[in-house]
């Protein structure tokens, strides 16, 4: 658009709207234009969230129940075998600490990954028949994350009072590290959504490959000491998190300082691309043009 016709649109007191006008937006603009949706639709979203939190207690006679034990059913079987010394070991290498620290950030991350996918397939003609922005889809969908993660804390609470006998103050640097592996999960996981609208085999590519890496990314146990494990450590993301993480509370150290800075800035990068990029082709997936 020329400059004269801006000056004369202006004077007109009038906007010309274009198909692809979304595509001058910043990074900062979009991330700003989708926490004003977030915010303006924030009564559905949280609609939504109750309506999905209570599902987990009236679906069944024994809904309460079962709500607080699944969460734990996975993690609860990891412990036994540590603690019956079937997957052998001490306390901190392979022990009930290990794997409760290592499954419940694990199920975090892999599960904020693959939210987005499931939200948008499930309301794909919600989207496509209304107004409402994917943002408002999206964030909803992680009302079941974050209960799951609620009741696992509590029994992280619990293994940590028993088996770490001096929790010092440098543990608190799990806080950040969980603002950026909500940051890098929520951003791949937009881009996999996003992605698998194009490609719908990669969906079940990115099921199959989160359950191979579990086993590649120290959750409950630790790899060889042999080069290529200890760079599939090095470098692989999940494990980076969950090393630093267990180890600042159990010992209050990290386990590998520059690795996590760098996995940081790159999920911060991650998420900020991933939201322009949802701004920016959400009217064309939505088919609004």
């Amino acid at each position: 658009m020329s400059a004269k016709l801006k000056k004369a649109n202006k004077m007109a007191g009038y906007s010309v709207y274009r198909p692809d006008m979304r595509r001058d937006s910043t990074i900062i603009s979009a991330v700003i234009s989708l926490w004003l949706e977030a915010n303006q639709y924030r009564w559905h979203i949280a609609y939504q969230f109750k309506k999905n939190l209570a599902a987990n207690f009236n679906q069944t006679a024994l809904g309460n129940l079962w709500a607080v034990l699944l969460p734990l059913l996975p993690v609860s079987v990891f412990i036994l075998l540590t603690s019956g010394q079937i997957l052998g070991g001490d306390r901190y290498a392979r022990g009930p600490l290990y794997v409760t620290l290592g499954f419940t950030v694990w199920a975090y991350i892999s599960d904020m990954i693959l939210v987005p996918t499931s939200a948008l397939k499930q309301k794909k003609v919600l989207i496509e028949k209304s107004q409402l922005p994917m943002v408002a889809v999206i964030l909803p969908a992680y009302t079941q994350i974050l209960f799951d993660t609620l009741v696992r804390s509590v029994l992280v609470a619990i293994v940590v009072i028993l088996f770490v006998d001096d929790f010092l103050i440098s543990a608190l640097w799990v806080v950040p590290i969980l603002f950026t592996m909500t940051f890098f999960a929520f951003g791949f996981g937009v881009l996999l959504a996003l992605a698998g609208l194009v490609m719908p085999d990669l969906n079940n590519i990115t099921t199959v490959v989160l359950r191979y890496a579990m086993f590649l990314s120290c959750v409950i146990f630790p790899l060889p000491d042999t080069p290529l494990f200890l760079a599939m450590q090095h470098y692989n993301p999940f494990a980076i998190f969950i090393n630093n993480f267990r180890s600042l509370i159990s010992i209050g150290e990290f386990h590998s300082q520059v690795p996590l800075i760098v996995v940081s800035v790159i999920s911060v990068a991650v998420f900020l691309f991933a939201m322009r990029l949802l701004y920016v082709v959400e009217p064309r997936l939505k088919g609004n043009y």
